[in-house]
């Protein structure tokens, strides 16, 4: 399950980083109202070409530590 982290985590870890929801969505090919959608919980998953371009933002900017990525 990608290192036991939801989508929502992913995201909201890249915020506490200082990324915004329009540069987060920008990277994603998305909508910042789709990335919106996914921090409240209406969507549970981005469609998997944005999952891919999410989880390599968030695999180039947060530091993958033991806890994160070795968990799993």
């Amino acid at each position: 399950k990608l290192g036991c982290m939801t989508w929502k985590q992913r995201i909201d870890e890249l915020m506490l980083s200082g990324e915004s929801v329009d540069s987060i969505a920008r990277h994603m090919g998305v909508t910042a109202n789709a990335v919106r959608e996914i921090i409240k919980g209406r969507t549970a998953a981005p469609r998997a070409d944005a999952a891919i371009s999410l989880l390599a933002l968030h695999q180039s900017l947060i530091r993958s530590t033991p806890s994160t990525s070795e968990a799993a």
